[in-house]
């Protein structure tokens, strides 16, 4: 599996955003689904903290283990909204 990441910096944000020492938070889109859940290992081995945004609609609770759970959908610009306000994403997939 190849990840591909883009890290942007954030409007007002200044240049030690990768000089931070913390773990890049990435929200893996349907992370409660096989392809997911198995995203989410890989980041975890990788030094990255993922964060499951999901709506069920396919995917399983208990794949959740500990990682952090967003319940919302793409297409809802609330659900987006209030998921980047509430965490410091860094990357998205």
């Amino acid at each position: 599996m190849v990840l591909i990441l883009k890290l942007t910096a954030r409007a007002g944000a200044d240049n030690r955003l990768l000089q931070e020492d913390r773990k890049r938070v990435i929200l893996v889109t349907g992370g409660a689904g096989y392809i997911g859940s198995h995203a989410i290992k890989a980041l975890r081995r990788s030094g990255f903290e993922p964060l499951i945004f999901d709506n069920f609609s396919t995917g399983h609770r208990d794949f959740q283990g500990s990682t952090p759970l967003i319940e919302g959908d793409l297409s809802s610009p609330e659900s987006l909204k209030k998921v980047f306000q509430q965490y410091r994403i860094d990357g998205v997939m």
